[in-house]
């Protein structure tokens, strides 16, 4: 399947955001004013990646970038189901963390849910470790793995 270009999420982009966070996750959603803060003041890198034919957006990426120039978060990644296992997400994971090396990022961290072993594998994929198991972490009590990639 193919894909359009990763680029800048915009404003415009806030209501697929939505879409994407309400059929992607089942807890610890961004709502619109939490989006809205993170295109506008955040300091956050937020990227999107549209559908083949660039009408939609097929998925979205949030990296954190705190003033210390050392280590970022990797703090939201989805993909639509229907995109899912045709590259999207790798695409946009490398696009994330091809932005945060440009910015002189040398880490970057993230946290997946323990059950989700696909998820993971991604992380793995791209060079993420394990560091840290991380029990209770999510809003419906899941827990967590903590993982880090050097960039």
């Amino acid at each position: 399947m193919p894909f359009s270009s990763v680029r800048k999420a915009q404003l415009m982009d806030i209501p697929q955001l939505l879409q994407i966070e309400e059929i992607c996750f089942i807890s610890d959603r961004i709502n619109r004013r939490q989006f809205r803060y993170l295109l506008n003041r955040a300091k956050a890198v937020v990227q999107v990646i549209e559908s083949g034919d660039g009408a939609n957006i097929a998925g979205y990426g949030v990296c954190f970038i705190p003033g210390r120039r050392k280590t970022a978060r990797l703090y939201s990644l989805a993909v639509l189901p229907e995109f899912r296992g045709n590259g999207f997400a790798g695409r946009l994971l490398t696009a994330l963390l091809g932005q945060l090396r440009d910015r002189g990022f040398h880490f970057c961290n993230l946290e997946v849910r323990k059950a989700d072993n696909i998820v993971q594998n991604l992380y793995i994929k791209h060079g993420f470790k394990a560091v840290a198991e991380i029990t209770g972490y999510y809003e419906d009590g899941a827990d967590a793995i903590r993982m880090r990639k050097e960039l």
